[in-house]
């Protein structure tokens, strides 16, 4: 009996990758079709056509939050190009942005770069009528180059549990060394701002904690000066919950049609990027790693909505 179930499940699943093939075909050849009738290219776009109607989404997080399990959901989407971590992956030229700002020509400077290091994605996207989307949390300390580069751009602010997030740098050796998880690119305090006077004698745990706290902060100060519609807060509880009307409302925000729940529901029922340790490493929470945590957390973590332990 159950060589038949087996067999049967294999049968199913031939048939259903013939469909999914035909249908790729038909979706390619709409998109050549697309991309030869609109003839863009960085040439048209650059000169009289504009990036003003651009169609990208950019995710500000910091990370570990489901974005990658995000671009896979979205990748089901024939009308999105979907990327995590495109190369570049900008790791240290997104850390040179942020300890940049306040120069005088910091807007002007990273548009430029945001343009040349992404034009290509989003004209490719747009050139077959697909939306482009990135998780990349990097982006995060350029968004609103990202969003003067794009003037078409939309933002979703995926944002997580700080004991999670906390947790899974520690594992990974955040703050702990230049070799570790690109600690060398791990964003610090500037000059003159709270914590850089002793930055250096702070545990890795404390440093962690205010990383935290500072990349949510710059994220909520952001979302906060788009106009209606240009900006989505998205808490990884409802991402992970994945309830249909969460699905369809970033589809929704994105502007294209949803794919098949069923489909999504298999892409959410995989743990991308999962960890338990990193390169040997682990950690659990104590009491006093709690009360070491909660002075960096604490007003970031209450505006969100997360409960403080």
């Amino acid at each position: 009996m159950g060589s038949l179930k087996k067999k049967i499940a294999r049968q199913a699943d031939r048939k259903l990758a013939q469909v999914q093939g035909k249908l790729r075909r038909i979706l390619e050849g709409e998109a050549i079709a697309y991309k030869k009738a609109n003839k863009l290219t960085l040439g048209k776009v650059y000169g009289e056509e504009g990036w003003d109607n651009m169609q990208c989404v950019f995710m500000l997080s910091t990370g570990r939050t489901g974005t990658q399990t995000m671009a896979n959901v979205l990748k089901l989407s024939a009308k999105v190009l979907a990327e995590h971590e495109p190369r570049p992956r900008l790791v240290k030229s997104s850390f040179d942005a942020y300890m940049d700002v306040g120069s005088e020509d910091w807007m002007t400077r990273w548009t430029d770069f945001v343009l040349a290091v992404r034009d290509d994605f989003v004209l490719e996207a747009n050139a077959k009528g697909q939306v482009y989307v990135e998780s990349n949390n990097r982006l995060t300390y350029v968004a609103p180059a990202v969003a003067a580069a794009f003037p078409a751009s939309k933002f979703i602010f995926s944002h997580r549990d700080p004991y999670q997030v906390i947790q899974s740098g520690m594992r990974r050796g955040a703050y702990a060394g230049p070799n570790m998880a690109w600690n060398f690119a791990r964003i610090r305090p500037r000059a003159g701002e709270p914590f850089a006077d002793s930055w250096e004698t702070m545990a890795p745990l404390a440093k962690e904690a205010w990383r935290w706290a500072r990349i949510n902060q710059i994220s909520i100060d952001f979302i906060e000066t788009l106009p209606a519609g240009r900006g989505m807060e998205l808490p990884a509880r409802r991402l992970f919950g994945g309830s249909t009307e969460m699905i369809r409302e970033i589809f929704d925000f994105i502007g294209v049609p949803c794919p098949d729940m069923a489909d999504i529901q298999r892409v959410m029922g995989k743990k991308m990027n999962a960890q338990a340790h990193f390169n040997g490493l682990s950690f659990e929470w104590t009491a006093a790693d709690y009360k070491l945590v909660r002075p960096y957390i604490a007003s970031v973590a209450e505006a969100l909505g997360y409960e403080l332990k």
